[in-house]
């Protein structure tokens, strides 16, 4: 690895500094895993099993329902109706 150095807005600072708590990860991987995402870098490979985003994600798949059986189908008209009208 190369080491550089960077300057910081104080905001910047301390979002990072939480979010390295948050997930208990160096800060320095958040930068390299933001670095990635911006250049694409991941695009294509497996996400890690211990992600702790992804392993967020896997597990909110299938804890909701719409209680409609065509979603799939008609994910458009049902993202374009009017929110207040409800499904």
């Amino acid at each position: 690895m190369v080491k550089i150095e960077i300057e910081l807005t104080e905001e910047q600072d301390r979002r990072l500094t939480e979010a390295a708590a948050e997930r208990k990860e160096p800060k320095d991987a958040l930068v390299r895993r933001a670095i990635d995402g911006m250049f694409g870098l991941n695009a294509g490979r497996p996400r890690a099993a211990d992600d702790p985003e992804w392993q967020a994600a896997l597990a909110a798949i299938g804890k909701f329902t719409a209680g409609l059986s065509d979603v799939s189908a008609r994910h458009d008209d049902y993202l374009n109706e009017d929110p207040k009208r409800g499904w």
